[in-house]
C-alpha cells in the first residue's frame, strides 16, 4: 500500500523560496539605503563611498 504524502514535504517546499524572497527583500533595502548612510554618518564624499561601495558589490558578486 502507498503512503499517503505527509504535511512537512509540502511546507518545507514553502519555506525556502519564502525565506529567500525575504532575504532578497531586506538585501534590496540596505543596497539602497547603506550608501546613503555612509556618507552621513562618516562624512565621506558620494563619489569615495560609491568607488568603495561598488567595489566590494563587484567583489561579492
Amino acid at each position: 500500500m502507498l503512503d499517503e504524502p505527509r504535511l512537512e514535504v509540502f511546507v518545507g517546499s514553502v519555506d525556502e523560496p519564502a525565506g529567500f524572497a525575504l532575504g532578497a527583500f531586506a538585501m534590496s533595502g540596505l543596497l539602497q539605503w547603506l550608501p546613503s548612510y555612509f556618507a552621513r554618518a562618516f562624512s565621506m564624499p558620494v563619489a569615495a563611498v560609491g568607488a568603495q561601495f561598488g567595489l566590494c558589490y563587484g567583489l561579492g558578486a
